[in-house]
């Protein structure tokens, strides 16, 4: 297989506002498509006008669609409404991200912790660019 038969294979949709998200993955579901991954990267370190982005692949007749967005960079800001309600294959996805990145899915049915444990401290998301390490220390731990 080349490099052609590949790009044949995917399509690129860039979501221009993280409100038309929810729509357009419901809309690929509805077509038949189903949801391979959803993930978030930090592209802060990338330049001015960089930030963090959301990253969904669905699957329909052996041809994947790249649904992504740009949330932007400002840590109050970082939200998007939920796919969960239309798509449940994203209920883990979307928890994973908080835990990780700190971008919440507004109107998730179970916002509670997934990947973190529940004395990790509020506000350290350890995939971020400027998360430092080492590892937070438990709260109330014993040394």
């Amino acid at each position: 297989m080349t490099m052609n038969d590949l790009s044949a294979k995917l399509i690129d949709q860039n979501v221009e506002h993280p409100e038309q998200l929810a729509q357009q993955a419901f809309t690929l579901q509805q077509a038949g498509a189903r949801l391979l991954c959803m993930t978030a990267s930090d592209e802060r370190d990338r330049g001015a006008g960089q930030g963090f982005c959301l990253h969904t692949f669905w699957l329909k007749d052996g041809q994947v669609t790249y649904l992504h967005c740009a949330l932007g960079s400002d840590d109050s800001n970082l939200t998007y409404p939920s796919l969960t309600p239309q798509v449940t294959a994203a209920y883990w996805y979307e928890r994973e991200i908080y835990d990780l990145f700190g971008i919440k899915a507004v109107g998730h049915p179970d916002p509670s912790r997934l990947v973190v444990h529940d004395d990790w401290p509020v506000n350290v998301f350890p995939m971020r660019k400027d998360y430092l390490g080492p590892l937070p220390e438990r709260v109330g731990a014993t040394q």
